[in-house]
């Protein structure tokens, strides 16, 4: 890691990234993008990483922003991958409980570790207080789409029952 780029301000800007694809975790740009369709998957491992001790599938669906049955398929998906393990609450034996596997763990070092790189290699291109401006203003229009989005959908639920 490059000395410029302290840890503290590393993990900051991390948790920049992580709020940016959480942002994104819900949304499907398969259709753009298939190399996109895993952001999600991603996400969750992450996710999954700093919660030791797991998460119930509806706190996973909370935590990524997406329906129940959107969650399902992910865990579907990690679990026959061997990426995560899901276990019978020791508490409520009717509830599942969503963990990451050790193979998940390495896949999430590795990545996160290229995350980091990335960091630095972005900072030493567009300098730290522009890429702390790009986070904030994107987390703005992020907002104001996400408005727009709502009053869209006010205005058609008007619309149809008038």
């Amino acid at each position: 890691m490059d000395e410029e780029l302290d840890q503290k301000t590393l993990t900051e800007l991390e948790g920049c990234v992580g709020d940016f694809a959480n942002k994104f975790a819900g949304t499907d740009f398969s259709r753009l993008n298939p190399i996109w369709a895993k952001r999600a998957q991603t996400f969750l491992l992450f996710v999954l990483c700093r919660n030791e001790n797991g998460l119930h599938p509806g706190d996973v669906a909370s935590k990524l922003g997406v329906g129940s049955s959107r969650t399902a398929a992910l865990i579907k998906d990690l679990e026959s991958c061997g990426l995560i393990v899901c276990e019978t609450d020791p508490g409520d034996s009717r509830k599942k409980i969503v963990r990451i596997s050790g193979k998940g763990k390495e896949l999430v070092n590795d990545n996160k570790n290229k995350l980091d790189d990335s960091i630095v290699f972005i900072t030493k291109k567009v300098g730290l207080d522009n890429l702390r401006q790009f986070f904030r203003l994107f987390d703005r229009i992020l907002d104001a789409l996400e408005e727009e989005q709502k009053n869209l959908l006010l205005t058609k639920e008007t619309t149809i029952n008038d």
